[in-house]
Parts: C-alpha cells; structure tokens; sequence
C-alpha cells in the first residue's frame, strides 16, 4: 500500500496503534483515571522527548486536543493589548488568520521571495522600523513543500524583542523544529504518525510570569502553572501512543528520518 496523504494524517505504526489499544483496555478494566496514573512514566517521557525536538524545557509542554486548540489556547493565554498586530506571510494557513482575527489582532503582512519564503533581509528591516506584536510563521506549509527558515527568524525576532510563535503541525518529525522560537505548536497525527486527537503547545519560560492564566489551578505545587492550559479530560490512550510514535522516531534517528524525507 501506497499512503500518500501524509500531510493530513499519517499512518501510524503496529506498535503505536497497540500502544494505544492497551491503555484503553487497561482504562476499562482499571477506571481512567487508574490507568492515567500508571502511565505516567510513559507521558512523562512523552513530555521529554517532544521537548528535545523543539528545543524546550519539558515544563512547558502541554498537551490538548489539537494544533487548532493548541492555538486557541496560546491565544487565550497570551497578555495582548488591543492594538496587537501579528505578522504573517501570504502563504498563512486560513484558521490560523481566523484565529488571529477572532481575537481582535491586525494582520502585517510580512516580505517574502519569489518562492514564498520569508525574505530575512526585509524582515529584519520590518522589525526595526515597524515591528509586529508578534510574529508567526507556519514552518512546513500544508498546501506545497514551502519550509520558512524558521531558526534564522527566531534569531533575528530575539534581537528585536519581538515573540516569535511556529506552527510545526507539518514540521514535527518532518524537519528540524529546534528554532529557537517562543511558542510552538502542533499535532500527533501528521509526520509524527501518532493517534489524532492529540495536540501539543509548549511555551518558553521567560513568558510563563506573563501568561494570562484566569483558569483555577488544580495543580500541585511543584507543576508549572503553564500547565493550566493542559486539557486534564484527556485522550489518554492517543498519548500514550504518541508517547510510542515519537520514542519510534528518537530510536531511529531525527536526522537520518529528516534526511530520508528530503530525499523522496
């Protein structure tokens, strides 16, 4: 079989499919929120090993449902001012500016070659003359083979004092997603090739002091209050099997897989 749609969901492995089928019948024979907690090892790792592909501290990784709602709760949580304006490219995913239009922010567009990517020359002159909010760029787009250079943008974003958020819904485990960047987020069902259902968000630390976090926080003392944008009524079995996708991915080499992909 020949699976070409990888960019809408890919398919996952037999180890990840049976990953997630256990912790299902494990919740069913033990209750949920049992079977959670024997887990947590396992979702601990998760936590770990996402955070060394995005180049994050494992404390700032949550997890919820989707990319979409990974966004909207970056969104939610972000301490925006009326006038904010959000930088973004022609080639933008259309929720994503939907998103960021629902929540009161001015599109600027920013420059881009011929071929669509971010012209960093220009760009850099954008945000010394008349710098956006923030700044977002969707890393891999969904639509062509168009990859922003996104590590040399976070770098020319942290010279300006401008955040920098990715989507790497298309990038995770597709190319190398440690930019540098403020806020990432994403998805389990594309090049990771874990259950749908899964979605994850990590903030830098330096913003956490800063994050708008109004939701009561049923948390212990020594979790992160970024952790209040974690969805807690969870998929848990989609976890744990992205927990088994990515470990996949670790074991047999983020570069050589990127490598590989680059070629076909």
């Amino acid at each position: 079989m020949l699976h070409l749609d990888s960019a809408a969901a890919g398919r996952s492995s037999r180890a990840v499919l049976q990953a997630a089928a256990e912790h299902a019948v494990a919740e069913a024979r033990r209750g949920a929120y049992v079977a959670a907690e024997d887990a947590s090892s396992v979702l601990s790792g998760l936590r770990v090993d996402v955070a060394r592909l995005i180049g994050m501290a494992p404390d700032g990784v949550v997890w919820t449902e989707s990319g979409q709602t990974a966004l909207a709760r970056l969104l939610s949580a972000w301490p925006f001012e009326p006038t904010a304006t959000v930088g973004v490219l022609a080639s933008e995913w259309g929720p994503n500016l939907e998103a960021f239009q629902s929540h009161g922010l001015t599109l600027i567009p920013l420059p881009a070659d011929a071929a669509g990517r971010l012209d960093l020359a220009a760009f850099e002159r954008l945000l010394t003359a008349a710098p956006p909010t923030v700044v977002h760029l969707t890393q891999v787009a969904a639509h062509r083979g168009l990859v922003q250079p996104v590590a040399r943008a976070a770098a020319i974003c942290a010279e300006h004092g401008v955040p920098l958020w990715v989507d790497a819904s298309q990038a995770l485990g597709h190319v190398q997603t440690d930019s540098g960047a403020d806020a990432v987020y994403g998805t389990s069902r594309k090049w990771l090739a874990g259950p749908r259902g899964v979605g994850l968000l990590a903030i830098a630390e330096a913003h956490w002091p800063r994050l708008r976090l109004s939701q009561p926080a049923m948390l212990g003392p020594d979790v992160p209050r970024v952790r209040i944008l974690e969805s807690s009524e969870a998929n848990v079995a989609g976890r744990v099997g992205l927990a088994t996708a990515v470990r996949e991915l670790v074991e047999l080499g983020p570069d050589r897989v990127w490598r590989r992909l680059a070629e076909v």
